[in-house]
């Protein structure tokens, strides 16, 4: 369910985004959507949210 409310709230905001921020949201929704997909199958979730906090896991290091 959080990705159809956050997906529309992207469709609404996406216009004004740069375009490198959209094509990052773009797959992190994807990621979410495909994590939300998996039910009860926690390593399937596991691995797909994973996928979505990858791109943010230098920022995390670094700290």
């Amino acid at each position: 369910m959080l990705h159809k409310e956050l997906k529309e709230k992207q469709r609404k905001l996406r216009d004004n985004f740069p375009e490198g921020l959209a094509l990052r949201v773009h797959r992190a929704l994807s990621w979410l959507d495909k994590s939300e997909q998996c039910n009860q199958d926690l390593d399937c979730q596991f691995i797909f949210y994973g996928f979505l906090l990858m791109p943010h896991m230098h920022k995390i290091q670094s700290a």
